[in-house]
């Protein structure tokens, strides 16, 4: 072994042997160690007489004879490259298996409907004792559930995820509901949990606000003074129905919304209410809406909207929206966000009905006489509404039963509208898509919602899904994110959208399941749903569907989680009047993103809760952890 020296100052060690080193058998010359040449009796040769032993149990004996003559240091030299060697080839795999699980953990504890691991059916490790317990959210990593209903007495507990350890308790003063920020996720679609670092408890007077961090510590407890109207809140009698009145007409003249980041939105009704509108008769039941003519002019109040820090009430910017009176003689469809109820039927109601929401940049407002959107960053209006469209608040139309936005991938909104044609009574659904920074990007028709469950892959196509339709010729469209032009369709009606990876789109429509590729539609799989009865829509008597017979329905589904890898199913055990309820025995059915084969299915007592990336499960006496 020859040991060089470069001009860096280091050593180079050549492993290779010395030509006068090499072991040189008894009787026999240093040439006659090589290949056998002809004529050369050499290693290869055998023996007249003799039996020739294996060729490889030769090689091996040579290599040890080899070795027994080496120096010892070049046998240390020897056994540390390939030492070296060998732990690369293995380490090399283990740490990309690690950087794997690393970034998939990111993923899991971010992403919606995302969960650490689906390989077994999930076993409790944990179970923390507390009757009627529901979940709250997860501040500052830990999990928040209250043991009672929002607007009574209740206790807020912070439990540590992953021990179920109750880390605090304290009482919500005021009957107060807490989160950490409006859930701009579809609410009913499935059981998710919001995260913040802060927690804001409203009042139910919607007078005071106390705000909570992830130790349970009180940051602050503050009345809001300066609430206009505020002697609509009226003070306690004995009178239940007084009291219930005092309380919503205090609603109706003052609300608040919780933002992420510790602040809220105050928006107040200014001045006096009006004096109460008369409503003419109704026209007769037609083709078209039924409609009114008021018959004295409707008043209505102007509309502060304020964003303020929630601990310190310093205001980040305020907004007057005006908003104009309705004349007598203007008319205005039954359906509309001006008329009310009374014990003689329909009444004129400007301040009866309110409808707001938020997205990533925007607060929106309807109210009678009111369709506005705001920037949430400086309170300038943005879009406004005048009401001459079917949608229109304080004018002839009808409210959309569905209006909401909701966020998808890539930092992308969609803002989906549904409404009923009342000629035809067909559904028509669309989704205008916006960026984060409130530009837009187009409309698609259909309704396009999040799938319940992703592995945060980005660049996902939109997806429209014919769930919500009445009639077995609905199909799935996938649109490019950038241009919203359809990239591909798929026949497949009453589908729903379960989850969306980096290879494919997994739809069901309650019976069976179906992952199609997600580049091009096409169908990689399609497995049915075991272990429950077929599942169908209920008739008109059931009071949830109006159908004209029986289909398949994708809304007894519950849930749906991903690992990566495979994708979870939970659905009802038992299709009964129950269906639609998260807290019956739930069958689990995990199967293979990639082939759709059944990895394993389960039955659990409810439907289990992903919380950055593990799986809690909220009993009727416990809360109980799932690993």
């Amino acid at each position: 072994m020859v040991r060089r020296r470069s001009d860096a100052g280091t050593f180079t060690f050549d492993l290779e042997p010395d030509e006068d080193s090499l072991p040189v058998a008894a009787g026999s010359t240093a040439g006659e160690q090589g290949v056998a040449g002809p004529g050369v009796a050499g290693p290869g040769a055998a023996e007249p007489g003799v039996v020739e032993p294996p060729v490889l149990v030769r090689a091996g004996a040579a290599v040890v004879r080899r070795l027994r003559s080496w120096p010892r240091r070049r046998l240390i030299a020897v056994g540390t490259a390939l030492g070296v060697v060998v732990a690369g080839a293995v380490g090399t795999p283990v740490a990309l298996t690690q950087a794997r699980q690393r970034a998939w953990e990111r993923v899991a504890a971010t992403t919606p409907g995302a969960v650490l691991d689906l390989s077994h059916a999930p076993t409790e490790t944990w179970r923390t004792k507390l009757a009627g317990a529901q979940p709250v959210a997860l501040v500052s990593g830990t999990l928040v559930v209250t043991d009672g209903q929002w607007g009574s007495n209740h206790t807020l507990h912070g439990l540590d995820p992953a021990t179920g350890t109750v880390r605090w308790s304290m009482v919500v003063p005021d009957g107060g509901e807490c989160s950490v920020g409006v859930n701009p996720w579809l609410g009913g679609l499935a059981p998710r949990m919001n995260a913040g670092d802060t927690m804001v408890c409203v009042a139910d007077t919607q007078r005071r606000v106390s705000v909570v961090d992830g130790d349970g510590a009180l940051l602050a407890a503050r009345e809001l003074t300066d609430a206009v109207d505020a002697a609509n809140d009226g003070a306690a009698t004995d009178d239940a129905a007084t009291d219930d009145a005092a309380q919503w007409a205090s609603r109706a003249a003052h609300r608040v919304l919780v933002l992420s980041g510790g602040e809220v939105i105050r928006i107040d009704r200014l001045g006096d209410p009006g004096a109460p509108a008369r409503l003419g008769p109704l026209t007769p039941y037609g083709d078209g809406p039924r409609t009114a003519p008021l018959l004295d002019p409707l008043v209505l109040r102007d509309v502060r909207v304020r964003v303020e820090d929630a601990v310190t009430g310093a205001v980040r910017w305020e907004t007057v929206l005006d908003v104009p009176d309705l004349p007598a003689g203007a008319v205005v469809d039954e359906n509309s966000m001006c008329v009310g109820w009374e014990d003689d039927g329909r009444a004129a109601d400007p301040e009866g009905q309110w409808s707001d929401g938020l997205d990533a940049t925007r607060l929106h407002l309807r109210a009678c006489g009111l369709d506005a959107a705001l920037d949430l960053a400086t309170g300038d209006v943005v879009g406004e509404e005048d009401g001459e469209d079917d949608a229109g608040a304080g004018t002839p139309g009808r409210a959309e039963w569905l209006r909401a936005d909701v966020p998808l991938a890539d930092g992308l909104w969609a803002a989906v509208r549904m409404r009923s044609d009342p000629v035809t009574g067909k559904t028509e659904a669309e989704s205008r898509i916006t960026r984060v920074d409130g530009t837009a990007v187009g409309t698609v028709p259909g309704l396009v919602i999040p799938p319940l469950a992703s592995d945060g892959t980005g660049a996902a196509p939109l997806i429209t899904a014919p769930f919500w339709e009445g009639t077995d010729d609905g199909e799935v469209v996938a649109y490019d994110a950038d241009t919203v032009e359809p990239r591909w369709r798929a026949p497949l009606p009453h589908a729903r959208l379960l989850a969306h990876t980096a290879d494919v789109v997994v739809l069901s429509d309650g019976r069976t399941v179906t992952g199609l590729d997600r580049e091009t539609g096409r169908t990689r799989w399609q497995r049915a749903l075991t272990g429950t009865e077929p599942p169908v829509t209920p008739g008109i008597d059931a009071g949830l569907s109006v159908t004209t017979g029986p289909r398949p329905d994708p809304s007894v589904i519950h849930d749906a989680l991903t690992d990566g890898r495979r994708v979870l199913v939970a659905m009802p055990d038992h299709l009964d009047d129950a269906t639609y309820a998260f807290d019956g025995p739930t069958a689990l059915t995990t199967l293979d993103l990639a082939t759709g084969d059944v990895v394993w299915q389960a039955t659990s007592p409810r439907v289990p809760y992903p919380v950055a990336g593990r799986l809690i499960r909220v009993d009727a006496d416990a809360v109980v952890g799932l690993g």
